[in-house]
């Protein structure tokens, strides 16, 4: 009887050995089904990844090539002796200006504040700005497409221009290292010593900016505005990529001279 009972214990610790075993066979195999899961998820993510890096860089191409299209045609008419085309009629509207409202020359600038050519051309518009005091800087948003930020700093400018420091606000956001968050507008906003409960409360406020940009995008459309940043003097546009070509075109547009499309 003994012997029975033995053997039976064997025999259950044999199946209970066999029955983990089959266990850890199937836990293998799941383990494994997942990780084969996670990599073909992780494929799919890096597929996707790229589609929308190569749907940016398409954005980005097509503005540069739509730029670089109207430079060439504009150095082509040069060349032939065509005639300077007329200065358009460019109302500031509500944007923001600063310099004497009956300056002789009028410089309106459409920008995007995540636009790193904005953000190199902005101390230089500043200087130019500073050195002429008889000049109208009337500037204007055109956030772009491809700039997530640029819309919010935008927003967050407008705001600060309701308090009369719009430009001091543009400058800090163009700046080395400037961050195009809330938090990076709140701090700008505390360094100027605005009102920051105000600020916020308008940063918040659909009405307050959106009229204004809507505005200022639709102008910026019907110009023909391609990229940023575009720069025009007295109604026309010009090549303004330094101080230099800044103070060409100023001396021109002083001496009632023509200003020819891209500055040449």
């Amino acid at each position: 009887m003994m012997r029975a009972t033995t053997i039976s214990a064997s025999l259950a610790a044999i199946c209970l050995s066999g029955c983990a075993a089959g266990r850890n066979v199937e836990l293998q195999a799941i383990i494994a089904r997942q990780d084969s899961i996670d990599r073909r998820l992780d494929s799919i993510l890096g597929r996707l990844n790229s589609v929308d890096s190569i749907r940016t860089d398409v954005r980005k191409i097509k503005i540069l090539t739509d730029f670089l299209g109207n430079k060439m045609a504009s150095q082509e008419r040069t060349r032939n002796g065509a005639p300077a085309e007329k200065p358009k009629v460019i109302e500031q509207g509500r944007s923001f200006a600063r310099g004497p409202e009956n300056a002789p020359v009028t410089m309106v600038t459409f920008s995007d504040f995540e636009c790193p050519f904005c953000r190199k051309l902005g101390p230089v518009l500043d200087s130019f700005a500073t050195k002429h005091p008889n000049l109208r800087w009337v500037a204007k948003n055109f956030p772009l497409e491809m700039h997530p930020g640029a819309r919010p700093a935008a927003n967050a400018a407008i705001a600060a221009g309701r308090q009369g420091r719009y430009f001091e606000f543009q400058s800090r956001l163009v700046s080395p290292g400037s961050s195009l968050t809330r938090s990076g507008f709140l701090a700008v906003a505390r360094d100027l010593r605005l009102d920051t409960a105000k600020f916020a409360k308008d940063l918040d406020d659909p009405r307050v900016w959106e009229p204004l940009l809507a505005d200022e995008i639709n102008q910026a459309q019907e110009l023909g505005v391609k990229g940023t940043p575009t720069v025009f003097l007295n109604g026309r546009q010009i090549h303004a990529s330094s101080l230099s070509d800044l103070e060409t075109a100023y001396s021109l547009a002083t001496n009632n001279k023509s200003i020819s499309q891209e500055g040449n």
